[in-house]
């Protein structure tokens, strides 16, 4: 019968593992590639149970890899990595979208605008939205209320550390109705929640 090791005599057994695939990485590596070209199958799928086991920490650490190799990328790898990225959703429009919702789906607080173009576009509307909510007698309690209300977001992130947003409860933009930027129109609530409701009001 084999006898049990005691946790001492495991973790000096681990040490002693640890070294000798150390001192033989070389030969260890060339005899590990050639029982996969031997092994096709068995390789593959004890690689797919390996990642499905290890999935979170190898995201994790995929993450983390890219992280720093993005931070080291000069401005010629980014570009032709940019031009990578279009060219593979320009061939693969379905994914790309698919991507897309999932990421948004994982990433409500968040928004992917890449584009500077895109993005000035939609600071441009949204400015313009405001502009023309703002009522004729919109004054120095609302501008107060208003600038205070930001400054609340601001500081209920720091406290819970979640994003917040400053919501006009009645949408600048609804479907059915359209309200003023105004004191009595904003409320300070999660981004999350500001997100999934969108442009819909569900007043009486």
């Amino acid at each position: 019968m084999k006898k049990e090791l005691t946790p001492e005599q495991h973790k000096k057994r681990l040490e002693a593992q640890k070294r000798y695939r150390e001192k033989n990485k070389s030969i260890l590596n060339a005899k590990s590639l050639q029982w996969q070209k031997e092994n096709k199958d068995k390789a593959k799928k004890a690689h797919e149970r390996y990642v499905e086991k290890n999935k979170d920490l190898l995201l994790k650490k995929w993450k983390e890899d890219w992280q720093k190799k993005k931070a080291n990328l000069t401005e010629k790898q980014k570009q032709d990595a940019q031009k990578r990225r279009q060219k593979w959703k320009s061939e693969n429009p379905e994914k790309a979208k698919e991507c897309a919702r999932n990421w948004a789906r994982k990433n409500p607080d968040k928004k992917s605008i890449t584009s500077p173009e895109k993005r000035n576009a939609i600071t441009a509307k949204r400015r313009s939205v405001k502009l023309k909510a703002i009522p004729i007698w919109f004054d120095d309690l609302d501008d107060l209320t208003i600038k205070e209300a930001h400054s609340l977001a601001k500081l209920r992130e720091k406290i819970t550390g979640i994003k917040w947003h400053v919501d006009h409860i009645i949408p600048l933009q609804g479907k059915k109705v359209c309200g003023l930027h105004c004191w009595n129109n904003v409320q300070v609530i999660p981004a999350k929640t500001n997100l999934s409701k969108s442009n819909f009001y569900e007043g009486t």
